[in-house]
Formats: structure tokens, C-alpha cells, sequence
């Protein structure tokens, strides 16, 4: 996700540069930081909307790299790794699995899959390959990243209206904290 600042919100930052560098520089780079942390807060909601999953599991999958002071960027990094169907709280029944993926529809059911825990403790849902016994594999829900392009642009527009609202409230925080 890339947020750009517009040319009014540019014009600030680089006055209150020239103003007094370091303390801008420190403003920046907080104000980068907790506005890659509110995208993240934001996109968490989203999915969530949308996946039936609680906004802890969703949030395992998006991660954040921090600006620093040589690096003034922040980076939202959304996992591209399936998630496992016993994350979305199957339940077994007679027939298979019943599992809702997403919330606007109505539970489903998997016929002839089952819950099942291997020997070293992992537990998942399986399907057999064949009417053989052996071999199982494992099914999964869809990435997060399948649902978060969804709401890419509207997040990127919220990000960067709170940059610049976060820059000011930084900098006069900064600028009093040095006096």
C-alpha cells in the first residue's frame, strides 16, 4: 500500500523542516509510524467485515515494518499464505463439515470431510484424495490478501487525510517536549 501526501501537505512538512529539522524529522517519523499502525488498525476492521474470522487472526497476517529516522517509510504487508479451514470454527457433523467462510453467507458443508489431530498435536481439516483411507490433505480458506485488495484505495485515502492531521499534532507535541 503506497500513500502519497498531497502538494498542500507537502508544503507544510517541509516549512516545519525549515523550521526546526530535527524535531520535524521526529514528527515524521512518528506520525508515519501510527499512520501504518491505523491502516493496519483499519484493514484488520475491514476483513473482518467480510471474512468470518475474529480481527486477532486476521491481524497475524498483516504485518508493519516502522520508519526510522534515516528511513522515513513505513511498510503494511499483507501475507499471501492461505488460511487453514479450522481457523473459521468448523463444526463437525453427520455428513462432513459445516463451515462459514465469509459472513454474508450461510454456512456450508464440506461432505465427507473431517476434523482431525495428527500425531504431533496439529489439528486441521481433511478431505481424502481418494475412497482410500490414505492419503488426507489439509483444506484452506482464502488469503487475506484476496480480500484486502478490496479495500486498498479506501484505506490509502484514510491514511493519507490522517497523515498530515498526525504531523501537525506530532510536530507542536515534539516542539514542546524540546522546550
Amino acid at each position: 500500500m503506497q500513500i502519497h501526501l498531497n502538494t498542500d501537505g507537502f508544503a507544510e512538512i517541509q516549512q516545519a523542516i525549515q523550521q526546526n529539522e530535527k524535531v520535524a524529522n521526529i514528527a515524521l517519523q512518528r506520525s508515519i509510524n501510527k499512520v501504518a499502525k491505523h491502516a493496519q488498525s483499519q484493514l484488520t476492521k475491514k476483513v473482518s467485515q467480510t471474512l468470518a474470522l475474529p480481527q486477532k487472526k486476521i491481524r497475524e497476517h498483516i504485518s508493519i515494518r516502522n520508519a526510522s529516522r534515516t528511513n522515513p517509510h513505513a511498510t503494511v504487508t499483507v501475507k499471501r499464505k492461505a488460511i487453514r479451514l479450522m481457523e473459521y470454527q468448523p463444526k463437525q457433523v453427520k455428513r462432513g463439515i459445516s463451515i462459514r467462510v465469509k459472513n454474508e453467507r450461510p454456512r456450508k458443508t464440506i461432505r465427507s470431510a473431517f476434523i482431525a489431530t495428527m500425531k504431533s498435536g496439529h489439528r486441521g481439516v481433511y478431505i481424502r484424495e481418494n475412497t482410500t483411507p490414505l492419503p488426507i490433505r489439509e483444506l484452506y480458506g482464502s488469503a487475506v490478501i484476496e480480500v484486502d485488495q478490496d479495500f486498498m484505495d479506501e484505506i490509502a485515502e484514510i491514511a493519507q487525510n490522517k497523515l498530515l492531521e498526525t504531523f501537525r499534532h506530532e510536530f507542536e507535541f515534539a516542539q514542546q517536549k524540546q522546550t
